[in-house]
């Protein structure tokens, strides 16, 4: 069934790009359809967390039985056994459930929130194929372009042919490579990834100052405010108000609701990983090691424990003085302590993060009782690591890593913003159409209007900096893109030439809600 909806979804592309007359076939296909499931299990959420009392304790159950499953700890006979009961327990959870079926939106609900220096640009990735002769139908494979849907307040529609995708993801890769690397050529190499995806959709959108990006395949790991508006030799967030968004469908989503209860922001920072561990003998060779590691958020499975990150508990002194917020730390910045917490104002946590590719194995002689055996679920391959997680036999409810599955359970709901300041957090298995599987998902079905998030390895003490005159920014009235860009600028601008690099400020893409939040 799902092979011949990509084949039907494929046609109607095809068709949209080839004929004007199928341009709003192939729009309409995009906005109904891109994204869809993240925001039904949104819904889902909802129901269950307002249901009666049956559809309650079984959720509560399913909860308990995902948290099991995402501890890395867990054999395989005892997670098969789990899984069958969640198998079970779903099917008898979501028959008590309303049906749902997606929003029906039409184009011109979505161009009706584009003011009129705005315009909505979807990116597709589409295996093009073009027809060579009407009289025996025959076809020529052209292979994987991306495209540009530009979507105008009129409800006009452009498409543009951005270029080859194998051409487009190998340049994205290498922009990331030398950015993370703080090569000099990145510069140039931003340049050139412009002229690509951004060039051609200028010369079609003079007069309009925003932009509403909805990227789509390996476009999702570009990281865009680094980008250049070429004709202008200046950065292309200096010409252009850029905004993410999932699929243009969100610009109706988005809409204020005043009834959404607001709490008090959480801060969590500084965990401790060695939680409750008492008389413990550290393998010295390996925590050696592991001493380079406290200068960036990041993970190495090669590495035994999880380091200290020093620059996170004065990041989160100063993020919660500034946001009056809950602050949790040291054995406190834990799992079961976030999951405590219902629909805060705004979630920051400053931690390491991960993501583990699709069936990587494990490099180290050591592999800590199967910790990072990588299951097939995706959201079960990234998340945040937390208190105990270096001593995971301590506490056998809370292993120290909140994965993004679990993620999807927390309550928040009205969240105006969630900030993972970690390694990577942005990063997940991306599939076309739907996105990133990993904490950006997670996120937005939890609920949260927008979340903060690093596309790659960025220092501790930087990242630090970066975030207080982020907020502090966010607390003047600041739109948070607006007060993203200011940050931007201001790092690229910094007197020290170190810290003026894409490496430092390019990497937190923000995603979803871009207006000020109310205080």
């Amino acid at each position: 069934m799902l092979n011949n909806f990509w084949v039907n979804k494929n046609i109607i592309y095809n068709f949209g790009i080839s004929n004007e007359e199928g341009r709003e076939l192939l729009l309409y296909n995009v906005l109904n359809t891109k994204g869809v499931l993240a925001d039904l299990e949104n819904k889902q959420a909802i129901l269950l967390n307002k249901g009666n009392d049956s559809i309650k304790n079984k959720n509560s159950r399913l909860k308990e039985i995902i948290k099991l499953t995402s501890n890395f700890k867990l054999n395989n006979i005892d997670r098969g056994a789990l899984l069958k009961e969640k198998n079970d327990l779903e099917v008898a959870l979501f028959s008590e459930l309303p049906l749902l079926k997606p929003n029906d939106i039409k184009i011109n609900q979505v161009s009706a929130e584009l003011k009129q220096d705005s315009v909505l640009i979807e990116f597709i990735k589409l295996y093009k194929r073009d027809l060579t002769t009407h009289v025996t139908n025959e076809f020529h494979d052209i292979g994987d372009q991306y495209y540009a849907v530009i979507l105008y307040p009129n409800s006009n529609i452009d498409i543009l042919n951005i270029g080859e995708a194998y051409k487009i993801d190998s340049l994205i890769s290498e922009v990331l490579i030398s950015t993370e690397r703080q090569k000099p050529e990145a510069i140039n190499l931003y340049k050139e990834l412009s002229k690509l995806i951004v060039d051609p959709i200028i010369s079609k959108t003079k007069g309009y100052k925003n932009w509403f990006l909805s990227p789509d395949g390996e476009l999702n790991r570009v990281p865009f405010f680094g980008l250049f508006h070429n004709q202008s030799n200046k950065y292309l967030s200096e010409k252009i108000n850029i905004r993410l968004l999932t699929s243009g469908r969100e610009l109706l989503k988005l809409k204020p609701n005043k009834s959404i209860i607001r709490n008090k922001p959480l801060v969590v920072a500084n965990p401790s990983f060695n939680k409750k561990i008492k008389n413990r003998k550290t393998n010295i060779s390996q925590f050696d090691k592991t001493v380079e590691m406290s200068k960036q958020r990041s993970v190495d499975l090669n590495f035994f424990d999880w380091s200290d990150l020093p620059g996170t508990a004065i990041e989160g002194k100063v993020i919660s003085k500034i946001t009056n917020a809950k602050f949790l730390t040291g054995n406190e910045a834990s799992v079961s302590e976030i999951e405590k917490q219902s629909a805060p104002l705004i979630t920051h946590i400053a931690s390491h993060s991960y993501y583990l590719p699709n069936k990587q194995k494990i490099k180290s002689d050591y592999d800590l009782k199967n910790k990072f055996k990588v299951p097939e679920n995706p959201l079960l391959r990234s998340g945040i690591v937390l208190a105990g997680a270096n001593n995971q036999e301590v506490d056998k409810e809370d292993d120290g890593f909140l994965t993004a599955l679990e993620v999807t359970k927390l309550n928040w709901e009205g969240t105006e913003m969630v900030v993972i300041s970690g390694c990577e957090s942005g990063r997940g298995d991306i599939q076309s159409g739907e996105g990133v599987y990993g904490l950006k998902r997670a996120i937005a079905v939890s609920g949260a209007k927008s979340s903060l998030l690093s596309l790659w390895k960025v220092g501790d003490s930087e990242t630090a900096a970066f975030m207080k005159s982020f907020y502090l920014k966010l607390l003047d009235g600041k739109g948070k893109a607006k007060a993203l860009s200011l940050t931007q600028k201001e790092f690229r601008n910094h007197p020290i030439p170190g810290l003026r690099h894409p490496y430092v400020w390019a990497a937190f893409q923000l995603s979803g809600d871009w207006r000020p939040i109310n205080w």
